[in-house]
């Protein structure tokens, strides 16, 4: 039988306790893919190495056996209540405590590690020990925001050990503070910004940045066209690979995998058609998953989900008031009709008759929501307005763009989202698995 080698790498300084650590666990974990080792139950329990996915560098404190107290999810006060929720069963499960926070899974190995749920640190975060508090000498109730986790060590030294590693790793971590401006992150000192005025510049750089993905993509919004190009002019030879449906299927043919969350708007109220979007951009490709929240269950006349966030490879982040969708993409210039704002640019005669075919606002987007509200957006090809007798509506907003710490920050706010929503519109035997830091 033939061991991997260990997964040094030369940029990585060898006398480094900490960095060691890490690889030694990475060269365990791989080990534990050798079939003749998937046996060694005890082994792995006592080196705490499980095949439980725990990406994106976090640091690890402790992996042990608990018993978990079904039950503890704000949605399971609604009508319908899970059966073991409502009698309160105990099942055995195998956490794992970080310096993110808290995860769990049915077991350590192969099918039954897959995460069945990930509790971040944060402000709102309270543990409680020991008979008085939970009723159970070796109890422990973990308290979030939206969450309430009910455990109880296996034995008096688990229970040390566990009381012990959630104390160190709650206490280290850098959300459980109220940061300034009531904000759920500390200040972040490396951290590069820029600010857009109006889409054409905002657009220009968020396909850049997607078309420059690597691994992973996030994407919330209130309404999100498939079939806007992010940069214009558009002809039948001009900037057809920038059309927001294309990017995202050539990225994830490359391996990148798109999560994205928009609204499930009143269709009585709203014409934003977030069935399309969902249909359209999940059918591109499987690494594509589309999420719209609330239920229909929930009012969603009365309240809509109105972020606008792009994460890229959680390295760069856009945040503000564009939509990728139509109706958003302007210039500074904030021309009322189309063509005119680069047709007086024209070097000569020759290039503006190669210019003709080409549109600045496209189809729908040629758009005046004060003459007609946007309808039927399948249609995408068919201005809802005459181009030559109606003006359009200029569009004036701001963003972001950000590089550094602090997408770490918006990542984890996806994160929590998303995990959120998760749980809310799916029952546990359809949940699908994810492959990202945080998800399943």
């Amino acid at each position: 039988m033939k061991l991997p080698a260990i997964p040094f790498q030369k940029d990585k300084p060898q006398d480094d306790p900490a960095q060691n650590l890490i690889f030694l666990e990475s060269y365990l974990k791989i080990a534990l893919n050798i079939h003749a080792l998937q046996n060694f139950v005890s082994l792995s329990l006592f080196l705490e190495i499980s095949q439980v996915e725990n990406e994106g560098g976090a640091r690890k404190y402790k992996e042990l056996y608990v018993r978990k107290r079904a039950g503890g999810r704000y949605n399971e006060n609604q009508l319908i209540l899970r059966c073991g929720a409502f009698w309160k069963c105990w099942n055995k499960r195998y956490m794992i405590i970080t310096s993110e926070g808290v995860m769990y899974s049915k077991g350590h190995m192969k099918v039954d590690s897959f995460i069945r749920e990930n509790l971040l640190f944060d402000h709102h975060f309270e543990l409680k020990y020991g008979k008085q508090e939970t009723g159970l000498e070796r109890g422990l109730n973990l308290n979030y925001s939206n969450r309430k986790l009910h455990i109880e060590a296996l034995d008096i030294f688990g229970f040390f050990d566990l009381l012990a590693s959630l104390t160190d790793a709650f206490e280290n971590s850098p959300y459980i503070l109220q940061n300034r401006f009531r904000s759920f992150a500390p200040v972040r000192e490396n951290s590069f910004c820029k600010y857009y005025i109006d889409g054409e510049e905002y657009f220009h750089d968020v396909c850049d940045a997607l078309l420059s993905a690597q691994t992973e993509v996030f994407i919330t919004d209130w309404w999100l066209s498939p079939e806007l190009y992010l940069k214009r002019p558009v002809s039948l030879t001009r900037n057809t690979y920038t059309r927001l449906d294309r990017i995202l299927k050539r990225i994830a043919e490359n391996g990148v995998l798109v999560k994205i969350i928009v609204y499930n708007e009143c269709k009585i109220v709203l014409s934003l058609d977030s069935e399309h979007t969902q249909k359209t951009l999940q059918n591109l490709h499987p690494n594509i998953t589309v999420i719209r929240h609330p239920g229909y269950l929930l009012p969603t006349f009365l309240w809509s989900h109105h972020e606008k966030m792009i994460i890229v490879d959680q390295e760069v982040g856009f945040l503000g008031g564009f939509d990728l969708c139509y109706g958003r993409m302007d210039t500074q210039n904030h021309y009322l009709f189309d063509n005119s704002q680069y047709q007086s640019l024209q070097k000569d005669e020759e290039e503006l008759a190669n210019s003709e075919n080409e549109e600045f606002f496209p189809g729908i987007d040629y758009s005046n929501s004060r003459k007609k509200d946007f309808v039927n957006v399948k249609k995408f090809e068919q201005p809802l307005i005459p181009k030559k007798e109606v003006p359009r509506m200029p569009w004036h907003d701001i963003a972001v763009r950000i590089v550094g710490e602090a997408v770490s920050d918006m990542s984890r706010h996806f994160i929590q989202y998303w995990n959120f929503v998760k749980f809310d519109l799916e029952p546990k035997k359809k949940r699908k698995k994810l492959f990202t830091k945080g998800f399943f």
